[in-house]
């Protein structure tokens, strides 16, 4: 099964993101509301239940924590993305969960579609596009102001059904 995991995020962050990603990324926009990726695409054969309960395990001593999303930048000049300015403890909560994915639960890293997620690099996609589209994007937003400070208090679990992805669950920071 297929599964993704992105921050909790507030629905009035989620809306303002989905702005920008309905104009400039509208094939994903209809796959998944706007979101920051905490842990990329991966492929897990367990049952939910036991993700779950891994998850919830992994993620019980945390506390919300304030996240700060601003500005524009490119990953290969290919993908466009929010930038983030975020706590020690995010990378403390990424490290915690692809341990937990990739060593307690063995995730099958041999497919082709699995993009791995070992590099710690939360992120919010707003476009994927050739590079000529993604400089005339930057071009088209250089100057405006995006800055939003929000609390994250947890993650989302989406499942990959069909062709889009389909929220799960959530689980909150402290069990």
């Amino acid at each position: 099964m297929r599964f993704l995991i992105t921050l909790k995020m507030p629905q009035v962050v989620v809306q303002k993101m989905d702005t920008y990603k309905e104009k400039y990324f509208p094939a994903g926009f209809y796959k998944i509301e706007s979101h920051i990726t905490l842990r990329p695409p991966f492929d897990l054969a367990l049952e939910r239940e036991d993700l779950y309960e891994g998850l919830e395990d992994s993620i019980k001593l945390f506390k919300p924590m304030k996240l700060i999303v601003g500005g524009m930048d490119t990953f290969q000049n290919r993908v466009l993305f929010l930038k983030k300015k975020a706590p020690e403890e995010l990378g403390e909560l990424f490290r915690g969960i692809k341990d937990l994915v990739n060593f307690k639960f063995k995730r099958d890293s041999s497919l082709k579609k699995d993009r791995g997620g070992d590099e710690y690099n939360p992120h919010a996609t707003i476009s994927v596009a050739s590079p000529k589209k993604i400089a005339k994007f930057q071009d088209e937003l250089d100057g405006e102001r995006f800055e939003m400070e929000f609390l994250v208090d947890g993650i989302n679990l989406y499942v990959w059904h069909k062709d889009k992805w389909t929220f799960d669950r959530d689980i909150t920071f402290g069990g």
